[in-house]
């Protein structure tokens, strides 16, 4: 076994920054810039230096070359590559040349690999590759390095890649052994990352250490997801042969993949699944433990002759492995694949817990699914964690002995917000205050409800009628919740309810101090605002700064001082920070205080989060919906350490910097996890479901939209640990899904301008939504700049032009387009009527639309508007009104308050100018609440059948769960 240096965990962020920086430079600089960061840490410049040695060894990024240099188009520095600007060239990879580059639309750092020239000039292979790029840029997860897009420029064929810094695991495997703790953390987030792949049928075929990263802050990427997969060359090719020998480096031809890493089927070239993939994750487990490879040969053919013929040599496994992870290798590395492990998830589970909690699945409703899944996953998140941490001397931990308790929902449910919270734990972790429904059978609004932690059983609070959101003071004996405009209290000693403020239209969320001040954000991130908490007026005490390029400011947490407070700064770029603060006395205790000179906040974790503080020295925050522990130096202004996973999920909205969770100073934790979990189904013209479309997930209502030849549809989906919307098409023929849109905003309501291209409306970039063309080439473009929100309602079928709806603060209004030319906008004439969705007739000379924010009516007019729109029908039951193909027929549902009833109607329409509407016709009663979204050419119903609810889902509460040192 190679000896190496031990680097303890505790010292890996140091080492990985101070690596990241060196392996850039060369000679000279390089010994200057070590001397310089290193001066007085010997210990940390052997570390850096003996993994600069593996480095160098193995090459800037992965394997060596597999296509000659001479088929790949250099790019230099400084030169551009659409909105792309080259700065260094990084290295060559497994299919390509790959160099650092700066995009200048988003303002990142990324990754371009450009492929060889075949792929320019093979028009068969190149939609083949840009359609699995498009199904793999649809990966989007914390453990998986992200394919941002493919550009194609002067000949040139780029995927844009994201840039992740940091060592290999091979370079870190060529420093020193791991330990066993550092093994299970890496194999953990190795597990997830390749169960979300599989999970979308995706296989990579190509895992090894090469293809592992580890970041600066102990995250692991897995890179080059599927590149294997879609690089295939046809026989003939002159490189079809070609194999890099040294570093193992992947084989192109009928047999892909890394002799030594790939599977025993892959190795004599027959078809592979994900059980591939569990077979080289059980090599790279098998490495990290042995430190060596499972089937380590001199040549190419050896090695690929010990993985068909020979066993793993189980001795070599260093003495104390753990019996679980030794089970777990002889499950990866079983050579018939009908008797390997079958899916990567339960390696993940047998690396969380030891409970088989997948056998409980089954026997779980829909609801409960949803439910438990929170559940389950937090409990693996705090055992592993704990099993990583827990032999260590200092730091973060979680503590052994926590208790856990379900809050269910009661009445019509919680009460959900996308950016204020529903339920807060009191400072000293004792209580759980959530607002909430009545009680079941009662006609009482719904309130505020007090839930002991060592009680079963939670209190209604009499007077907080109609509170949705709520937050306790510093000491715990009051709580604060909004009711409509106004800001009140309720002392629990005596249950006095008091009014502090008016607080107007807007405000989420609070934190109270305890130098007797409350702080307040609003929903669109404007300002922070401050008020007494004896009463007041609230001021803003902390705006946007544009200049900075700040586009929300929100979610203060007071500290226990009751002078510096955490919040959350969302940036331009769509990326977030969680700063420090501190507010300056005025005039006396008691008043609203003004923030200290902008220089005086400090940056401390990098992420578009809400953050609440856990004494002496703790940060809890969520990154895409994972909750996460860090230490942090408040003096200094800083982080400490890596931050490390207390709950695999809570539900998180990333648009808002939100997720929903709560912690006390003591160290207890509450959070609410999960989603709306909805069908797509097909409904006959006699009210029979005759089919179901994909999967249940969380669709976005108003937003599916069929394609003129009913062979496609397009949606828009949420993506879990965001809480944001995706662009789907659903090709109906291929039974295939693609994803369209993979920005970290919301991208929805999706319009078709022909087969290939589509308007929608996006807020990537943490703007309100405004419209985007997505061309056949996947370039997204503006066409309208920021400012109100807007969405795209129809595009007349020559794309000469949209309508589309903006909405203001009070009202809305629809605009017509043109998408030629420099036009501008017209504003459509439709007198007092408040449009919020806009569906064009087939013949695109008339439209239905549909008005108010409450009472929902739907009218019909013509295009362009001639005279007054004439009422439909009034109050409008579920979903949206829709044309019939033939244009003479509207659709729509109806609900009857007395019988409780929905219907399916139709109502005549005569042709234009006329529009003469026919009596309604009843067409058949909805077996169930279902939320009509369009008809097909043959008079099938795409309906959105709601199932699971977010607001069902129980409060998950740990108690007394971090603790500030590690045992």
């Amino acid at each position: 076994m190679k000896e190496g240096l031990d680097i303890n965990p505790d010292r890996w962020p140091d080492v990985s920054r101070v690596f990241s920086a060196a392996a850039t430079l060369d000679g000279p600089s390089r010994h200057a810039y070590l001397d310089d960061a290193c001066r007085h840490d010997p210990a940390l410049r052997a570390a850096v230096e003996s993994l600069l040695g593996a480095h160098d060894n193995a090459g800037s990024f992965g394997d060596g070359p597999v296509v000659p240099s001479s088929t790949v188009k250099r790019l230099l520095p400084d030169s551009q590559l659409g909105p792309f600007r080259v700065e260094s060239f990084l290295g060559a990879g497994g299919m390509g040349e790959v160099y650092r580059a700066h995009d200048t639309k988003l303002r990142r750092a990324v990754a371009i690999k450009v492929l060889p020239d075949f792929f320019a000039q093979d028009a068969n292979r190149l939609a083949r590759f840009e359609e699995e790029a498009r199904a793999l840029a649809a990966l989007n997860h914390p453990h998986v390095g992200a394919i941002y897009g493919l550009e194609e420029s002067a000949g040139i064929v780029a995927l844009v890649l994201e840039l992740v810094e940091g060592p290999t695991l091979a370079e870190r495997l060529a420093v020193g052994p791991l330990t066993f703790d550092e093994v299970v953390w890496i194999a953990r987030q190795l597990a997830e990352g390749l169960e979300a792949a599989h999970e979308r049928g995706i296989v990579h075929r190509d895992l090894k250490p090469a293809n592992i990263k580890i970041t600066l802050d102990g995250n692991v990427k897995i890179l080059d997801f599927g590149l294997a997969k879609t690089a295939g060359a046809p026989a003939g090719t002159p490189w079809a042969s070609a194999v890099a020998v040294h570093r193992g480096a992947t084989q192109i031809g009928t047999v892909l993949g890394t002799v030594g890493y790939m599977s025993p089927e892959q190795a004599r070239g027959q078809a592979v699944d994900k059980r591939t993939d569990i077979w080289a994750f059980g090599c790279v487990l098998f490495e990290m433990c042995a430190h060596q490879p499972p089937f380590a040969a001199a040549t190419i053919s050896d090695a690929q002759s010990a993985v068909i013929e020979r066993e793993p040599d189980w001795k070599l496994l260093r003495a104390g492995t753990p019996a679980n992870l030794v089970r777990l290798l002889r499950r990866c590395l079983t050579k018939d694949s009908k008797l390997r492990l079958r899916d990567i998830g339960e390696a993940r589970i047998a690396l969380e817990q030891e409970t088989d909690t997948a056998r409980l699945a089954p026997l779980l409703t829909t609801r409960r699914v949803v439910a438990m899944t929170a559940i389950l996953a937090t409990a693996a998140s705090f055992a592993i964690a704990f099993a990583i941490f827990g032999s260590r001397n200092s730091g973060p931990a979680l503590s052994p002995s926590s208790s856990r308790f379900e809050v269910p929902p009661l009445g019509s449910g919680f009460p959900i917000h996308v950016a204020g919270p529903f339920f807060a734990l009191s400072p000293d972790g004792t209580q759980l205050a959530f607002a909430a429904g009545a009680v079941p059978g009662s006609t009482e609004p719904g309130l505020v409800w007090i839930r002991p932690v060592a009680e079963p059983k939670a209190q209604p609070l009499v007077g907080t009628e109609r509170a949705t959101l709520v937050f306790w003071s510093h000491d715990g004996a009051s709580l604060a919740f909004f009711v409509g405009r106004e800001l009140k209290r309720i002392n629990l000693g005596d249950r006095a309810v008091v009014k502090i403020c008016d607080i107007g239209p807007g405000f989420s969320h609070g934190t109270w101090g305890a130098k007797g001040v409350i702080l307040l954000g609003r929903t669109d991130g404007a300002s922070i605002h401050a008020v007494p908490e004896g009463g007041g007026v609230p001021v803003p005490i902390l705006p946007i700064n544009q200049s900075k390029g700040e586009v929300l400011v929100h979610h203060p947490w007071f500290l226990p001082d009751g002078k510096r407070f955490l919040y959350t700064a969302r940036l331009d770029n769509g990326e977030g920070e969680v700063r420090l603060a501190e507010l300056r006395p005025n005039d006396g205790e008691g008043k609203a205080r003004s923030v200290e000179p902008e220089e005086s906040t400090r940056t401390l974790i990098r992420e578009s989060s809400n953050a609440q503080w856990v004494d002496p020295d703790l940060v809890v925050f969520a990154r895409e919906g994972a909750l996460m522990v860090q230490r942090v130096d408040v003096e200094a202004g800083r982080a400490r350490e890596a931050p490390f996973q207390i709950a695999a999920r809570a539900g998180h909205f990333f648009m808002t910097s939100f997720a929903r969770f709560s912690v006390s100073r003591t160290g207890s934790l509450a959070y609410h996890d999960g989603a709306d979990v909805d069908q797509l189904v097909w409904f006959d013209r006699n009210g029979n479901e005759v089919g179901r479309i994909g999967s249940p997930s969380r669709y976005q209502l108003n937003s599916l939209r069929l394609s003129q030849d009913d062979s496609a549809l397009l949606f828009a989906r949420g993506r879990v640990g965001l809480g944001t919307f995706d662009i789907w098409r659903m090709d109906f023929g291929r039974k295939y899904e693609q994803q369209l849109t993979s920005g970290r905003g919301n991208e929805g309501s999706p319009v078709w301008i022909n087969d290939r291209d589509i308007l929608f409306a996006g807020d990537s970039l943490g703007s309100q939504a405004r419209l985007f063309r997505k061309n056949a080439s996947e370039l997204e473009e503006p066409i309208l700049p920021p400012g109100n929100q807007h969405r795209p309602m129809g595009v007349f079928r020559d794309g000469h032009a949209v309508i589309y709806l903006e909405r203001g603060t009070t009202r809305s209004w629809l605009f017509q387009l043109p998408l030629t030319g420099r036009a501008s906008p017209t504003k459509l004439d439709l007198g007092q009527l408040n449009p919020i969705e806009m569906r064009l007739s087939p013949d695109e000379r008339a439209m239905i639309i549909l008005e108010g924010d409450t009472r929902k009516d739907v009218y019909v007019s013509t295009v362009p508007v001639t005279s007054t729109p004439q009422l439909v029908v009034q109050g409008l039951g579920l979903g949206t009104p829709v044309w019939g193909r033939t244009g003479r027929e509207i659709y729509y549902v109806t609900f009857d308050r007395v019988t409780r009833e929905y219907t399916m109607m139709s109502r005549t329409v005569g042709p234009v100018p006329r529009l003469t509407l026919g009596e309604p016709v009843a067409l058949f009663k909805l077996p169930r609440p279902a939320f009509l979204q369009d008809v097909s050419l043959d008079g099938h119903f795409v309906m959105f059948v709601p199932g699971a609810r977010v607001n069902s889902v129980p409060i998950s509460v740990w108690t007394a769960a971090i603790t500030s040192t590690r045992r």
